[in-house]
């Protein structure tokens, strides 16, 4: 990759003053017999009005110097042995457009000439961009040779990619075979409870000791076809068995209800009878208590506690490019003779009209290039379009993980 120089080093103004002269010639008076000489003195100054020259010349290192031997009529490029971008050029003004190069060193190797003189120069001053010389013409009138600019642009991007990761949460599971009932004020007869015939969530208890919550619930839900019992749904199965009364029955009239094995919800209730046998009682629609009694119940459940992870997705992105990496552009004429360069983005100005190969650099490795015409006087956009500049890695998202 070429680095860039753009120095400017010396702007110096050399003024050439001609200092006017004056001169003053007398004449010799002539004295007569004795009399005093009478002077008669002629002052005749002739004075030399001052003249100021002012010579601009200035002293840079340019990116690109193109020397073009135009002595037999032609404008080729020629190369100065010796000679690189690096080298301070003094240049000396001409006219308003034209600088002349103050040195002899440069010999050109097809006619022999060491007179240089700028052919392309806009801007006035040259600023240390791309210069363009070739020799003065014979008959003192300086060639002109017809230039553009062209500017260089590209999307560059590059690619990444996103792993998502699941997160792995502590199951709690268990079991207890325990009597248990719903925990309530209502307590008849050995621990066991009941409550009022609503729809409402209850807490479940262990009848011994008497209302020992659980931590686990079921809800008492009312359709039109009668009561239910809706477990928790961190219960895998339970043994339910429930009745319904308007009237609290004594301890020795009480028989258990009938029960079901369910995973998810008993009923409808129907009605107690003191026989015990409630297969062939009516359900329960009144809003007096109601009995729910639960055995053989087995949970599980996921936990908040985060265990571990798994791998749920990998998805390629892209975006800007984020990286430090400079591309470059490189200017190639017809002869294939590479004739500018910058970095990607600048304006390379000075190019003779014609048609060129612009090639976008990647350090030595070619990503891109194109042909472009060169108009005279006109600034040519080279778009080199989406430029991928690489992989810029993995990110993984997951809250165990980070």
């Amino acid at each position: 990759m070429k680095k860039k120089l753009v120095t400017l080093l010396t702007l110096a103004l050399v003024l050439a003053v001609s200092i006017p002269v004056y001169a003053g010639n007398g004449n010799n008076g002539n004295g007569n017999n004795g009399n005093g000489n009478n002077g008669n003195n002629g002052n005749n100054g002739n004075g030399n009005n001052a003249i100021v020259q002012v010579i601009d010349s200035v002293d840079l290192a340019f990116r690109n110097v193109g020397f073009h031997c135009n002595h037999n009529g032609g404008n080729g490029r020629v190369w100065i042995a010796g000679h690189s971008n690096n080298d301070i050029l003094t240049l000396v003004r001409v006219d308003e457009t034209t600088w002349r190069l103050d040195s002899d060193a440069f010999v050109c190797p097809e006619c022999g000439r060491t007179e240089w003189v700028t052919f392309s120069n806009k801007n006035g001053v040259p600023s240390g961009g791309n210069i363009q010389l070739n020799h003065p013409a014979d008959d003192g009138k300086l060639e002109t040779v017809e230039t553009g600019d062209l500017v260089t642009t590209a999307d560059l991007f590059e690619t990444y990619e996103v792993e998502t990761h699941s997160p792995i949460f502590r199951i709690e599971s268990g079991s207890i075979n325990d009597t248990i009932v719903s925990r309530s004020a209502h307590v008849f007869g050995n621990g066991h409870t009941f409550i009022n015939a609503i729809p409402a969530r209850h807490e479940m208890a262990r009848s011994n000791p008497s209302n020992s919550g659980l931590g686990f619930f079921f809800d008492i839900v009312k359709r039109d076809t009668g009561y239910f019992v809706v477990l928790d749904d961190r219960i895998v199965s339970a043994s339910v068995g429930a009745v319904g009364f308007d009237e609290v029955p004594s301890q020795s009239d009480f028989r258990a209800p009938n029960h079901a094995n369910v995973s998810r919800e008993f009923g409808p209730i129907r009605t107690f009878v003191s026989s015990g046998n409630q297969g062939n009682a009516p359900v329960y629609t009144g809003d007096g208590f109601l009995y729910v009694h639960l055995s053989n119940i087995t949970w599980s459940y996921q936990t908040d506690e985060i265990i571990d992870c798994e791998f749920e997705s990998l998805v390629a992105n892209e975006r800007a490019y984020e990286g430090d990496t400079v591309l470059t552009v490189a200017v190639y004429n017809a002869d294939g003779e590479r004739v500018a360069e910058d970095v990607l983005g600048a304006t390379i100005t000075d190019l003779e009209v014609g048609t060129y190969t612009v090639v976008l650099l990647n350090g030595d490795v070619e990503v891109a290039s194109t042909i472009v015409e060169i108009l005279a006087d006109d600034v040519v956009p080279v778009d080199f379009g989406r430029i991928h500049m690489g992989f810029a890695g993995r990110t993984v998202v997951c809250v165990h993980c980070n």
